[in-house]
């Protein structure tokens, strides 16, 4: 018999303990926070072009033609090597922002002290591979919160994200206009928020091997512990003893199958159709629209107010929904009305006379990507993390049914449905990264060899999304139809009322059984 100030004890102390956890993951996650705020903070970047052009000596045509797109070039190589070293062992996603921090104070180093054309070609790919490091944000991001709080912790790092871009560019817009500050004093600005992420990265790294070297605290208690957690039961059962050691090619090869896997999903496969998309435009899009705004004949523009003004309203938008239920499902939906948006958007754009018509249709364009954004990322990350959870849940079960079923056939239902036990997000965002990068190297070298005027490539992004809206539209309706085709014939060769049979029985699966209570 235990008296019942010992399990008052116990229970008070468990809670200290999640208590303990939860400010230790806040904390992790402010220091997140903090490097996400500070590599994002360039006052210098709507300037960029100006500063190329009026203070570094370069002509429109070079910083067109010759230095801007390398780093469209260059993003798929970098996006790949991303993903082969967050699968590293020595490496990790913490890992991957600390050579992103030192890519991106090399980039300010660069454009800053810099006059000649390769040393501004070079920075194109440092910057490629600073902005290729922050897929690992996301995967970061997911692993410190639970699962409940993914999607407010998703769109909190991209409000972050878009707050910094605000503040830096309006601060650049007020000391170069009300000022008169030179140019160069912002690039010298983004020197020091750029070793300050250095720092914040490096920080992470510290944290998570304290953390990992910290044991954890055992609470003594008059009452002896007689049950076993699910989670030990899956953890002790889960497979038979491999390598210490497992080679390269082994690591290789169950990184590969888990991410085909992934991308067998219904949400990932939806959302990597719609990143493809989005961030190709949005990539070309965002490095010619100032080239697009001089062939306007607008010269004394304002393009810091409009840089503050895209990311202060997206920031105010994505935190907003950081906790809207209509955000977590409804994905077809989704995704087609932000294309179709999307196409009409720059097609305004194009087509609008006047300065601030131009600003107000980009403007809600960048909205919506950014918005879309935070919730593909959400909803494809937690649809990778709860497809894992649940393979390593059917691994407890066959553990524990192992002696009332067949041999063949638990190895014939392990292999259907058992999931990887950890996601690799790093991995799926870099893969679709690459599959964006080779997507918008394809349509930047199509659209520069057809077209030299900014308008017609807009017009050509523009028809492009609106024509893949439509071709998603037909496939929805063809999912629809094969799913009534499929009730249908489950209906009629089982019963109206059979349908968990009738699902196994075409799927070729069994019923999961529940989890059995240890």
């Amino acid at each position: 018999r235990v008296s019942n100030d010992g399990v008052v004890l116990v229970q008070v102390m468990e809670a200290a303990g999640r208590a303990a956890g939860g400010w230790r993951v806040q904390g992790h996650l402010a220091v997140l926070y903090s490097f996400v705020f500070w590599s994002q903070f360039k006052p210098s970047e709507p300037f960029l072009v100006d500063y190329l052009v009026d203070s570094k000596g370069f002509t429109n045509h070079e910083v067109f033609q010759l230095v801007f797109p390398l780093y469209v070039y260059a993003r798929m190589p970098f996006n790949a090597l991303v993903g082969v070293l967050s699968e590293l062992p020595c490496c990790s996603a913490r890992g991957v922002l600390v050579a992103g921090g030192v890519c991106s104070l090399a980039t300010a180093i660069l454009t800053r002290f810099t006059a000649t054309l390769w040393f501004q070609q070079g920075a194109q790919f440092t910057v490629a591979a600073t902005f290729a490091s922050r897929y690992a944000v996301a995967a970061v991001a997911f692993a410190l919160t639970p699962p409940a709080h993914f999607q407010r912790s998703i769109h909190t790092v991209r409000a972050t994200l878009l707050l910094s871009n605000c503040c830096s560019a309006l601060l650049g817009e007020v000391l170069r206009d009300e000022t008169g500050i030179p140019l160069s004093v912002l690039f010298d600005i983004d020197l020091v928020s750029q070793s300050l992420a250095l720092l914040s990265a490096f920080l992470l790294v510290v944290l998570s091997c304290t953390a990992s070297l910290t044991p954890p605290p055992v609470l003594e208690a008059p009452m002896s512990r007689t049950w076993v957690s699910v989670a030990e039961v899956a953890e002790a059962a889960a497979a038979p003893p491999a390598p210490r050691t497992p080679s390269g090619c082994a690591r290789a090869k169950a990184s590969a199958k888990d991410l085909w896997l992934y991308f067998r999903l219904r949400c990932v496969v939806w959302w990597t159709v719609w990143a493809i998309a989005m961030n190709t435009t949005h990539g070309l899009a965002l490095t010619y629209w100032q080239n697009l705004l001089r062939e306007k004949g607008v010269r004394h523009d304002h393009n810091g107010y409009l840089s503050a003004s895209m990311y202060l309203a997206a920031a105010v938008l994505t935190a907003a929904s950081r906790q809207s239920s209509l955000l977590r499902g409804h994905t077809s939906a989704l995704i087609v009305a932000s294309l179709l948006s999307s196409g009409i958007l720059l097609c305004m754009v194009v087509i609008s006379t006047h300065q601030l018509a131009f600003y107000g249709w980009l403007l809600l364009f960048q909205c919506n990507f950014e918005v879309m954004t935070a919730v593909a990322t959400y909803q494809a990350g937690a649809e990778v993390s709860e497809f894992c959870s649940v393979g390593v849940s059917y691994i407890a079960e066959v553990s524990w049914d192992a002696t009332s079923r067949p041999k063949d056939q638990q190895r014939s239902q392990c292999g259907r449905l058992l999931s990887p036990c950890s996601a690799r997000l790093t991995l799926l965002f870099s893969a679709t990264g690459i599959l964006s990068g080779a997507s918008e190297t394809v349509v930047q070298a199509a659209v520069s060899s057809t077209w030299r005027s900014m308008g017609p490539r807009f017009l050509c992004l523009g028809f492009g999304l609106g024509g893949l809206a439509i071709l998603l539209v037909a496939a929805r309706g063809l999912e629809e139809l094969a799913a009534w085709r499929w009730r249908r014939r489950s209906s009629s060769s089982l019963g109206v009322g059979n349908g968990t049979q009738a699902a196994n029985a075409i799927l070729g699966s069994s019923p999961q059984v529940p989890l059995r209570p240890s």
